[in-house]
């Protein structure tokens, strides 16, 4: 079965405008407002924050890109700091990958939990691996990624769910999601050996390594749901880490690529953001 992730993010859209909307009736005036950082010369971050762009616009949000007078981590964390400050701004976004010189653990520490649309601040990242009863956003592909497993009423408890990624918005923030839902969580990586004979055995497999048709049919089983989080040109074509025709036939999911995790990647974006602006707005009204 394929799964159909258009309609699970238009689902989260549709619920971040019905609660706008309750917002406006008690301040008509309000407009939600988010910044998106961008330092990078990334062709993929171009995209990627066009697409932001687009469908803030479409939603009625303000969005302010800056980046062309950030030239270093100091002049950026000071950006990050005026922005946790600003009541204006309800949310922002750091658009990676961020210049090589730059040490993201130190960026991060200086991000507002408050602000923190992607959830990547220490304090997010800390309370989705306790499970914390406090507010925190999640990150917004892993999220996605669980977002996808409950609306196809797929059952995360006692589940061996493998992660073929380690990064900190994908792999990392996904082991404390999936362990919160009572799986049993394998993390793989490029170091990882025997990795056929671990996949071949998940229920859950989601892999996000960028190596187009990495996945094929001998590493999965008939009752997987295959989580395809990566994307590359391939051919002049636009492919994921699974070999979709190989594999599609012989498990029981699968997410597409495109319009797969990338499509819920966005929609958690404002899920977030009004997560932020329902916390901001509790202490404000």
């Amino acid at each position: 079965m394929i799964i159909n992730c258009v309609e699970i993010a238009n689902k989260i859209i549709e619920n971040f405008k019905k609660d706008l909307e309750v917002i406006k009736n008690k301040k008509p005036d309000f407009v939600p407002h988010m910044v998106i950082i961008k330092i990078n010369n990334d062709k993929a971050s171009e995209k990627y924050v066009g697409i932001k762009v687009k469908k803030c616009e479409e939603l009625g949000i303000k969005v302010t890109v800056l980046g062309e007078k950030i030239n270093s981590q100091s002049e950026l964390i000071k950006k990050i700091k005026e922005l946790n400050n600003n009541n204006s701004v309800n949310g922002y976004i750091i658009q990676l990958p961020l210049p090589k010189e730059f040490d993201k653990n130190e960026i991060f520490e200086n991000i507002s939990l408050y602000k923190d649309i992607d959830g990547l601040s220490s304090l997010a990242i800390s309370r989705n691996i306790i499970n914390s009863a406090d507010f925190y956003p999640k990150a917004c592909t892993a999220n996605g990624i669980i977002e996808i497993l409950k609306q196809s009423n797929f059952k995360i408890e006692g589940k061996n769910a493998v992660i073929i990624n380690r990064s900190l918005i994908v792999g990392k923030p996904l082991i404390g999601l999936l362990l919160n839902e009572n799986a049993t969580v394998t993390v793989c990586h490029s170091k990882t050996k025997n990795l056929e004979k671990i996949t071949s055995n998940a229920d859950i497999i989601i892999c996000a390594v960028g190596i187009p048709n990495f996945i094929k049919k001998n590493m999965v089983n008939k009752n997987a749901f295959v989580i395809d989080a990566g994307i590359s040109v391939f051919n002049n074509k636009v492919v994921g880490d699974v070999d979709f025709d190989e594999v599609a036939p012989v498990v029981k999911y699968i997410t597409p690529v495109p319009n797969g995790v990338g499509k819920l990647t966005v929609a958690m974006i404002f899920k977030n953001l009004m997560d932020l602006i329902k916390e901001q707005f509790n202490e404000r009204i």
